[in-house]
């Protein structure tokens, strides 16, 4: 769930609201590479 609705916050623009969402993703499972992935880019 917090995948999808930080990807829904990034395609609004609401780039702070994504990057929670995925931080939070991580803290629950840090497995997923393309997480981390995702908020670099999204702080570049």
């Amino acid at each position: 769930m917090l995948l999808t609705r930080g990807t829904a916050y990034i395609k609004l623009k609401q780039f702070e609201k994504a990057i929670q969402d995925y931080n939070q993703a991580i803290e629950l499972d840090p497995s997923i590479p393309m997480l981390l992935t995702t908020v670099v880019l999204i702080l570049n």
